[in-house]
């Protein structure tokens, strides 16, 4: 009676774990890319919310972030993973761009809202993400 596993079964068990890995790994960095653009995404709403309410009582568009977080203007972000930037000086045409930081998971993204056709544009080295979950 034979014993134990012959060295063609396990090499045979590990090219289906190597296969099935190379399908995987792509899809949990991009799943993983989309939740960290989402968040972006989310920290963009607050600043936008932010300016609006600044434009509103100031009669002008807030250009300066730090000084926009310095007032009541802007709630509680603390958001070390993108750098944000504000693109513009009119309240109706205007860009938050975020940039994922280099030394974090967020590198290499790079999301923009713009004010004037109301939509995200979420890309990753380059290249268009797709984040509304489809």
């Amino acid at each position: 009676m034979k014993r134990g596993w012959a060295l063609r079964e396990t090499l045979f068990i590990v090219v289906i774990l190597m296969v099935l890995l190379m399908f995987f790994i792509p899809q949990y960095v991009k799943v993983t890319k989309r939740a960290i653009a989402a968040e972006a995404m989310r920290t963009i709403v607050l600043l936008k919310n932010a300016l609006t309410n600044y434009y509103l009582q100031n009669g002008a568009l807030m250009l300066n972030l730090n000084e926009l977080g310095r007032g009541e203007h802007l709630g509680n972000v603390n958001n070390t993973k993108f750098m944000y930037h504000i693109i513009g000086v009119n309240i109706d045409d205007y860009e938050i761009v975020a940039h994922g930081s280099i030394s974090t998971i967020a590198k290499g993204i790079r999301v923009v809202y713009s004010v004037r056709d109301n939509a995200y544009k979420c890309e990753y080295l380059g290249e268009t993400m797709d984040v509304s979950g489809k």
